[in-house]
């Protein structure tokens, strides 16, 4: 199901609080399920760590609300020289120019996120 609110995320802006009801829910209903813990045991600090990556040793379940800013932005980004090319006169559709800005912007939100992580962890 992450793939598909992130879908719609990705394609409408500004939805984060619309996505709180689903954050509460995981929070308090699928970790504890998943992890065998009260809900009153998933608290802030834990949460975030449980939404960092497995690289930086979370179970990367993540936060719709906090997410729904960022994987819009990535997107848009990402499709920035297709939407010119479609919109704008003149701006003719390059295939690898296509490629390497939706592969650059798509690096550069994970960079971004592991970032965040990081100075969550140094905390």
């Amino acid at each position: 199901m992450q793939s598909e609110w992130q879908y719609l995320q990705r394609v409408v802006a500004d939805t984060g609080p619309f996505f709180d009801p689903l954050e509460k829910a995981i929070r308090s209903k699928f970790i504890p399920a998943l992890l065998g813990l009260r809900a009153d045991e998933i608290t802030g600090k834990y949460w975030e760590l449980l939404m960092h990556s497995v690289m930086k040793d979370g179970l990367a379940i993540r936060n719709p609300v906090d997410m729904a800013a960022y994987v819009h932005a990535a997107s848009k980004e990402a499709t920035s020289h297709l939407t010119r090319s479609l919109i704008a006169g003149g701006v003719e559709f390059d295939l690898f120019l296509h490629y390497s800005t939706a592969h650059a912007a798509g690096q550069a939100v994970q960079s971004e996120r592991l970032e965040r992580e990081q100075q969550h962890l140094n905390a």
